[in-house]
C-alpha cells in the first residue's frame, strides 16, 4: 500500500500482480488480476508437447480463498485469491482481512478506468461469483522448521560436547 501511495503522489503508473485485494486497500483497482476479471479477459496458455494453445480460464487455478476471512469478504468474486503455495506455507497467517465495500462499485471503476461501459459491473459480478473457488482450511500447518544449517558437526559419540561449523 505504501508504493502504491507513493505511485499515487508522483502521479507515476502502477499496476500490482499476485496480491489479494484486502492487500492493497484502497488501490484495489491497481490489481492486474482485478482488471483481467473485470474485463472477462482469459488467459491462453500453450501445451507444449501437443503444440496447441489451450483456454486457461482466469488462472485461478492454484489460488485458494481462506475460508475465515474470505468467507465473509464482500469482494470475493473479485478477489485474485492467494497462492495456494504460498498459503500451504502458512505465508497468508495474519495478512488477509475480510472487506466490507461494494463489489458493484469495485467493478464499475475498473471497467471505466478501462474505457468499458462501467453499467455492466453489477452483471459481471454476479457472473464472478458463479466461478468454482477453492476454499482453504484457516487452520494452516505450523510453519516449517528452520533447516539445520550445520556443515560439519565434531564429536565423540555419547560426549554432550561438539564443535559445529554453521552457514550464517
Amino acid at each position: 500500500v505504501a508504493v502504491a501511495e507513493e505511485a499515487a503522489a508522483c502521479g507515476a503508473p502502477l499496476r500490482v500482480y499476485n496480491f489479494p485485494l484486502c492487500r492493497l486497500g484502497r488501490h484495489a483497482a491497481l490489481s492486474i488480476e482485478l482488471g483481467d476479471l473485470c474485463s472477462d479477459g482469459r488467459y491462453s496458455d500453450k501445451d507444449h508437447a501437443a503444440g496447441t494453445y489451450f483456454d486457461a480460464g482466469y488462472m485461478l487455478q492454484s489460488k485458494v480463498w481462506p475460508n475465515d476471512p474470505c468467507g465473509r469478504c464482500s469482494v470475493l468474486p473479485l478477489c485474485p485469491g492467494v497462492d495456494e503455495s504460498y498459503h500451504a506455507l502458512g505465508g497468508a497467517r495474519g495478512e488477509l482481512s475480510a472487506r466490507d465495500d461494494d463489489p458493484v462499485a469495485l467493478a464499475a471503476e475498473v471497467l471505466a478506468e478501462a474505457g468499458a461501459d462501467p453499467g455492466g459491473a453489477a452483471a459481471r459480478v454476479e457472473a464472478l461469483r458463479a466461478l468454482p473457488r477453492r476454499a482453504a482450511s484457516a487452520a494452516l500447518p505450523t510453519p516449517p522448521p528452520e533447516p539445520d544449517r550445520t556443515i560439519v558437526r565434531f564429536g565423540r559419540e555419547g560426549e554432550a560436547r561438539t564443535l559445529e561449523l554453521l552457514i550464517e
